[in-house]
């Protein structure tokens, strides 16, 4: 089920129009939010309730059995739940031992991140009964043969995660290869199991954010966006949200990406897209969903939270 947001408006101490959002039986600590017009909630937007992902119609030769399977959690801890489902899609392809990519170029302790994600994923696959391969990518590829090591790791993967820290890390490797963001997709759209945490997940919109923002307020200049990976070509994806209380950082996203959608993901909690769709919230928080709506001088928002109950309603919508 979702979790509808009661909304009113205040005056601010210098006299600016500031939003208060509570939910239907507790306070949520969202405030001090500068919009534009008025801000309404809703049961559900269509842009989410649809085909969310870049697979559509790229002609990638996706065998008609497999499935495409994204994963991201909004740091802090891995719901095991999330973990379980990876490693199960991941291992469609291979059986017991699916080959698992570890990417943690975002970090900065590449070998502590690597060994935590790889020591949280064999508790896992030893509770189910699977021995997976994990495959370190620790660095950034620097010369033409360590990014010939990595398309190769890439090719053989049955499953690719990211773990967190700074999201420009990936994002500048991705600048720097003509053509890698293509193969990304291409790897995913084939039904490789692809997510991750924190940076891992800001990375897959089809516009990234880079950690600079002014959340002070909520205006298209208050925020700095870059190229994603396109996974999720009208989403931007923002992390550590409710913990953070980020709002104000995506609502300015939107407003410079106009028509996007925004989604925030909470710490301890995971968002899974099945075949392109919005599958399920897994862990202890919530997604918020944002969309804007009206036009760019009188915007309104539509607003749904989720909790991790959603997937019910959502794969009833979707499916």
């Amino acid at each position: 089920m979702s979790w509808p947001l009661k909304v009113f408006l205040a005056k601010g101490p210098a006299g600016e129009m500031r939003v208060m959002w509570q939910k239907r039986r507790s306070l949520i600590a969202l405030l001090g939010l500068a919009l534009w017009g008025v801000l309404h909630t809703t049961e559900g937007f269509s842009s989410v309730r649809d085909r969310v992902d870049g697979c559509l119609g790229l002609g990638h030769g996706r065998a008609e059995s497999s499935s495409t399977w994204l994963g991201l959690v909004g740091g802090g801890g891995r719901p095991v739940e999330l973990l379980e489902a990876f490693l199960r899609h991941a291992s469609r392809q291979q059986q017991l031992s699916p080959r698992v990519l570890v990417v943690a170029w975002a970090s900065g302790e590449p070998e502590e991140s690597f060994g935590a994600i790889q020591s949280e994923f064999s508790k896992v696959a030893d509770r189910i009964g699977m021995t997976p391969v994990f495959i370190p990518s620790l660095t950034v590829p620097r010369s033409k043969g360590d990014w010939e090591n990595w398309s190769s790791d890439l090719r053989t993967a049955h499953g690719v995660w990211f773990t967190g820290g700074d999201q420009n890390r990936v994002l500048d490797a991705l600048d720097s290869q003509v053509g890698e963001r293509a193969k990304w997709l291409k790897s995913y759209c084939q039904g490789v199991a692809w997510g991750g945490t924190s940076a891992g997940t800001a990375i897959h919109g089809r516009w990234a954010l880079t950690g600079e923002a002014d959340l002070s307020r909520v205006a298209p200049d208050a925020v700095e966006l870059r190229e994603g990976t396109g996974f999720l070509p009208n989403i931007i994806l923002d992390q550590h949200f409710l913990k953070r209380t980020r709002i104000n950082r995506l609502l300015s996203a939107l407003l410079k990406q106009w028509g996007a959608t925004g989604l925030g993901i909470d710490e301890g909690t995971g968002w899974v897209l099945e075949n392109g769709y919005l599958s399920r919230v897994m862990g202890e928080s919530a997604v918020m969903l944002v969309q804007p709506c009206g036009s760019f001088q009188s915007v309104s928002w539509n607003v749904e939270l989720l909790n991790p109950k959603s997937h019910a309603e959502s794969n009833a919508v979707s499916h």
